[in-house]
């Protein structure tokens, strides 16, 4: 019953984590999460739904998760591609999204086949350790809250903290991740609260 519950737990804050992202960067008009982690999460999951042999509810808790990142990916397409070409950065948005797109979703699968990782874990604490770095990055880059939220923050750190202390497997691999996840999510919302502060802004208000 207890390990049930930690498991929807874990489903329900990463897919309330994805509608936020959604619901964030469709009112701020800007991608509400890092390119590179969008591609990875959406080809990781696109390898388990054919890798990997869920239950009914694991796998439509995963194919909800694919749908949402495509929904991330569109949005992405929509609000970062320049409006007008005002430098090299412009001229080359569209070739260099297609060879990030393929690099950040070659990772998992790669990472997949050289650890015989059937069951996905190294590939996803890898990822999300990335994308907790990319968060943090995301953040100093724009030096501002738009398409940033504490309450995707909180679900994303809750999210993946239930499945980490719940007693995921651990080895010489997945502990470094664990540890960059934690500290690299605890820094983000410590940074949010500095920037709201910093700009006036009710944290809490902004959903």
């Amino acid at each position: 019953m207890i390990e049930l519950l930690l498991k929807l737990t874990l489903w329900a804050c990463w897919t309330t984590a994805y509608v936020l992202i959604i619901r964030r960067a469709r009112l701020d008009r800007v991608p509400a999460m890092p390119f590179p982690a969008t591609c990875m999460n959406t080809s990781w999951e696109a390898m388990m739904l054919f890798e990997h042999e869920f239950g009914g509810l694991g796998w439509i808790t995963v194919f909800v998760w694919f749908a949402l990142d495509l929904v991330i990916l569109a949005q992405y397409l929509v609000y970062a591609r320049p409006r007008q070409i005002t430098g090299l950065a412009d001229e080359v948005f569209w070739p260099a999204t297609v060879a990030m797109f393929v690099v950040c979703a070659a990772l998992p699968w790669a990472i997949h086949s050289a650890f015989d990782d059937k069951a996905g874990l190294v590939a996803a604490y890898l990822q999300n350790a990335l994308m907790s770095i990319l968060f943090c990055e995301m953040l100093l880059r724009r030096n501002g809250l738009r398409g940033q939220s504490v309450y995707i923050a909180l679900a994303r750190l809750v999210g993946t903290g239930v499945a980490i202390f719940y007693g995921e497997p651990s080895g010489p691999f997945l502990l470094p991740c664990y540890l960059t996840i934690v500290a690299f999510d605890t820094a983000y919302v410590m940074l949010l609260i500095r920037v709201a502060r910093r700009d006036g802004i009710r944290l809490l208000g902004r959903l």
